[in-house]
């Protein structure tokens, strides 16, 4: 599981959530939002760093469960996840560094991402 470039409209349950093992990013948004379109390529760019850290991109609407089993409420949402558990979040991210900051402290092999050019 690597980035991901389109939005998923079919979302899985917050017990699949919790059953990753992976360190995964969820990240919430819209591909009309304009905050999200802009968070795109800083997104992107900080994945290619961390091959081993997965990337769930969901379409988010107000009747979409999990965004609000998240307590989403503005796009785009990044959510670092660690066996199962969120870790830590980032709301409309400014740079790609901030990503990265936060890929950091779930990758499971730190020392493979920096080999390959990570922070």
């Amino acid at each position: 599981m690597a980035f991901s470039a389109e939005y998923a409209s079919n979302h899985p349950t917050r017990d699949e959530i919790q059953g990753i093992v992976a360190p995964t990013v969820l990240e919430f948004g819209s591909p009309d939002c304009p905050h999200c379109q802009e968070a795109g390529p800083k997104v992107k760019a900080a994945f290619q760093d961390f091959p081993g850290i997965g990337h769930v991109k969901l379409e988010d609407h107000e009747d979409k469960m999990l965004g609000r089993a998240f307590n989403v409420d503005k796009w785009p949402t990044l959510i670092f996840i660690q066996e199962g558990r969120e870790v830590s979040r980032l709301v409309r991210p400014d740079n790609e560094d901030q990503i990265r900051d936060r890929m950091e402290d779930i990758d499971a092999n730190p020392a493979q991402s920096a080999q390959i050019g990570g922070s």
